[in-house]
């Protein structure tokens, strides 16, 4: 599989290749921090949801070469590119790409198959079957995603397993709520910023309750 032809610009993440569409900004401080945080072991099964273009799966992978990565995307542009990318990176032993969406995580992974779940999560709606530019909805949080993501998540995780991610500071309670109603207790939470304006969360799957919680500016 080669790039999609009017994908033209790269980022190099290690020894990786990142394919990245005209559009799109380039690779953000939130995915970099969150890969960081997800502090992941060798040969841990990685799923990361809503993958986009695959970055988070090079990041984690520049960190820890022996990991395996599961990359689910509901954009079949997004999933061309995430493979070409993949491809050019020699990593088609090290990484898959799913296309669909969060809802049909069942038809697509096995149960407990993994042990740490990632997510970089959309902030805002994109108007379905519209330019999200044009879209007034775009400016607006979408509030079913912490619950579909932790309930994906669940599905994957094995008892124990880890569910990582970064989300606005105002939209931790959500996240919080949505990951206990999914059986994923918060464990670890970082907070950064002055006034807060980012959140790093990290929940267990059926883990006791207590929350340890850090800070930056």
């Amino acid at each position: 599989m080669s790039a999609p032809v009017f994908c033209t610009q790269t980022e190099r993440i290690g020894p990786f290749t990142l394919y990245r569409p005209p559009a799109q900004f380039p690779l953000g401080t939130d995915s970099v921090r969150l890969a960081g945080w997800a502090a992941p072991r060798a040969d841990e099964r990685v799923c990361d949801l809503g993958c986009g273009t695959g970055a988070l799966a090079l990041l984690l992978l520049a960190r820890q070469p022996r990991l395996t990565v599961d990359g689910v995307e509901i954009d079949p542009e997004a999933c061309a590119w995430a493979r070409a990318g993949v491809l050019r990176s020699a990593l088609t032993d090290r990484v898959r790409i799913h296309e669909g969406d969060w809802a049909e995580i069942r038809r697509l992974l096995p149960a407990g198959g993994h042990t740490l779940v990632v997510c970089n999560p959309p902030y805002h709606v994109r108007g379905r079957g519209r330019p999200a530019r044009a879209h007034t909805a775009a400016r607006a949080a979408d509030a079913g995603v912490p619950a579909r993501v932790c309930a994906a998540a669940s599905w994957v995780l094995q008892n124990g397993g880890r569910l990582a991610l970064c989300c606005p500071a105002d939209r931790l309670t959500d996240w919080m709520t949505a990951a206990r109603a999914a059986r994923l207790e918060p464990k670890r939470l970082h907070l950064i910023g002055r006034p807060v304006r980012l959140a790093l969360l990290e929940a267990r799957k059926h883990a006791g309750a207590g929350l340890g919680i850090t800070t930056e500016d």
